[in-house]
Parts: structure tokens; sequence; C-alpha cells
């Protein structure tokens, strides 16, 4: 990961758990259309049931389903490493990344609330950034030290 993807990731911190929410009611939207919905006739010709679902439909109900379960896995995960991450950071620089990358506010505002410079508080968030990078590195680098024993 490079600094400016992980500043990225943050930057986007509030949209992915927003997107995550959007795509669990989405499941909830697929049962209650889907499979559970399904409405059987009785086909008096033939002494049968007849489903207004094809076995196929169904199929893709469920395949759509099952992907975005993978999806939303995959976002709550990314949730989960950013807040870790946050974790190794200061005080001070937990609040610079928190203010301008998660909350979008402008360095100005968040300088005279902080009561530091904004060339000061760049250099806290590159600082923080680049800390946390180090870490994904690590974390990296020993996962792969552990595959290959």
């Amino acid at each position: 990961m490079t600094y400016e993807q992980l500043q990225y990731k943050y930057r986007n911190y509030n949209k992915t758990k927003i997107h995550i929410e959007v795509l669990k009611e989405s499941i909830s939207g697929i049962e209650i259309t889907g499979i559970p919905a399904m409405s059987y006739d009785f086909n008096i010709n033939n002494n049968s049931y007849v489903s207004d679902i094809t076995p196929k439909q169904a199929m893709e109900y469920a395949e759509k389903k099952d992907n975005i379960k993978k999806t939303i896995k995959v976002l709550e995960n990314q949730i989960i490493i950013l807040d870790l991450a946050k974790k190794i950071l200061s005080c001070l620089e937990n609040t610079i990344i928190e203010e301008i990358l998660i909350k979008h506010r402008p360095y100005v505002n968040v300088c005279d609330q902080l009561h530091i410079s904004e060339c000061y508080a760049k250099k806290i968030k590159k600082r923080a950034l680049k800390k946390m990078l180090e870490v994904f590195e690590d974390e990296m680098a020993a996962g792969i030290n552990k595959m290959e024993v």
C-alpha cells in the first residue's frame, strides 16, 4: 500500500461505512423480493405446484447475495484495519487524521482548534500516515515470511 492509497482510504472512511450499510440493506431487499418471497400456484392439469421463480433465478439470487456478503466482509475488514492502524498514533496525530482526512475539516479550522500552524499540521499528518504505513509493511512482511516457512 502506498502513502496515497492509505490517505485515500481514510478520506473515504465514512463513505465505506455507508456503503456497508447500503449493501446490508440490499441483502435484506433480496431476501424480501427473492427466494423467501416466492409464491407457488397449483397447476390443475399436472397436479403440481408451479413457482413464479425459476431455479436459474433462484441461483442468481443466491449468487448475488453471496457476492454482496463477500463485499461487505472485505469492506468491514478494511474499516477494522484502519481503526487498528490509528491506535499506534499519538493523540495529536490521531486527532489530525480524524479531523482532516475522515471528517474533511479544513486545515484552518483544525489548526485554530489545536493552536498549531497549518505547516505543522501537515507534517504531523504526513508523519502519522508514514507511521501507519510502516506497520502495514511490517505486518505484510511477517505474513509473507510465515507463508514461506
